[in-house]
């Protein structure tokens, strides 16, 4: 594996002015405390695993404002025995200031599975997924694993899975 870039771009798609971007773990915290968490401390929002060198964060910018973020965490799940290069998305957010549907959260989500399918032969991503996303993700290609079950001061949530085919 070569060095990671400081700064990942992608192909622009119709996104004016946008970015995606690596990010530290400091700079998803604003977010993620604002819409996954707004009952904890920026300092609580932090996940094990964020600082490991496996670990990846990405933004999407508009300008130089943070408009959405996904953490990729280099973690196994029971539900994908046969994955060599699994990941687990984490944190994943979307500025509800601009609006719902702006796109957002669909282009750092799929950028981010680019850059770990290229970089680091990533077969498979799973999350936890909250019950109101269902929707987004399933649009994204995944497909549910198991029960609902309930995480608690969040809600409900359905592991939910995509296969990949690294490059």
């Amino acid at each position: 594996m070569g060095p990671i870039p400081q700064v990942y771009r992608m192909n622009e798609r119709n996104f004016a002015h946008t970015s995606t971007t690596l990010i530290s773990t400091q700079e998803t915290l604003p977010l993620r405390k604002k819409i996954l968490k707004p009952f904890l401390t920026e300092a609580e929002c932090i996940n094990p695993g964020d600082d490991l060198q496996s670990t990846f964060h990405f933004a999407c910018k508009v300008d130089s404002k943070i408009v959405s973020i996904a953490t990729f965490l280099a973690e196994p799940h029971p539900c994908l025995p046969q994955a060599l290069h699994p990941y687990r998305l984490r944190g994943m957010a979307s500025d509800t200031d601009l609006g719902p549907r702006q796109g957002y959260g669909s282009r750092v989500l799929q950028e981010g599975i680019e850059y770990l399918q290229t970089h680091q032969q990533c077969d498979a991503i799973w999350c936890n997924a909250r019950e109101q996303a269902f929707g987004f993700y399933e649009k994204m290609g995944f497909q549910f694993f198991g029960e609902l079950f309930d995480i608690k001061d969040i809600g409900p949530h359905k592991v939910m899975y995509k296969i990949l085919n690294p490059r």
